[in-house]
C-alpha cells in the first residue's frame, strides 16, 4: 500500500467528510476542532497533529491505517468491523496473527466472488 502524503491525506479526509454528507463546519465540529484548523487540514495548507488524525478516525469510525494508506474501497470496513478491530487490540501477538490470517482468507473469498 502507498503511503499518503499530505496532499492525499486531505483528500482522503475530504472524501470521507463529503461521503457522510457534512459540511466542513460540521466536520470541525464533530471533531472537535476549530473550523479554521479543519480547513487547513482538508486544503492541505497544515499538516493535522497525530492526536487530531486519531480523533477523526475515532469519531468517523475508520481505522486510522485506513485513512493514512491508499484503499482501493473506500467503505471496504464497516463501523461494526472497525469496532471488533479495535477490540482486537486486547489480543495477544499469536492471537493477532491467527484472526489476521482469517481475514486475509475471507478477503481473498470476497474477491474471488466479485470478480466472478
Amino acid at each position: 500500500m502507498e503511503q499518503y502524503s499530505l496532499e492525499k491525506i486531505a483528500a482522503a479526509i475530504r472524501q470521507k467528510r463529503l461521503s457522510m454528507g457534512l459540511t466542513q463546519e460540521q466536520a470541525a465540529e464533530h471533531v472537535g476542532i476549530s473550523y479554521s484548523y479543519y480547513t487547513k487540514i482538508e486544503n492541505a495548507i497544515q499538516a493535522p497533529a497525530l492526536e487530531t488524525l486519531v480523533n477523526i478516525c475515532e469519531t468517523w469510525h475508520i481505522s486510522l491505517d485506513r485513512l493514512l494508506l491508499k484503499w482501493t474501497k473506500p467503505d471496504q470496513i464497516t463501523p461494526e468491523q472497525t469496532e471488533l478491530l479495535c477490540e482486537l487490540q486486547n489480543v495477544d501477538a499469536e492471537h493477532i496473527r491467527i484472526c489476521r490470517d482469517m481475514l486475509d482468507k475471507l478477503l481473498a473469498i470476497n474477491k474471488e466472488q466479485s470478480e466472478q
